[in-house]
């Protein structure tokens, strides 16, 4: 169930990002904001992409 859930999560969260995606998405290293997943990435770490 927990993985299914995790998945639903995640579809859900590409769907949202896929716009800005499309756009640009920060590179690693790059400062980003943890709530906007605008990293390529796909993980922000301490204010950067990682």
């Amino acid at each position: 169930a927990e993985d299914s859930r995790g998945t639903q999560l995640h579809r859900a969260l590409r769907k949202a990002t896929k716009l800005s995606e499309s756009t640009r998405c920060k590179r690693k290293g790059s400062s980003c904001r943890r709530t906007s997943y605008d990293c390529c990435t796909g993980s922000c770490r301490n204010g950067k992409c990682g």
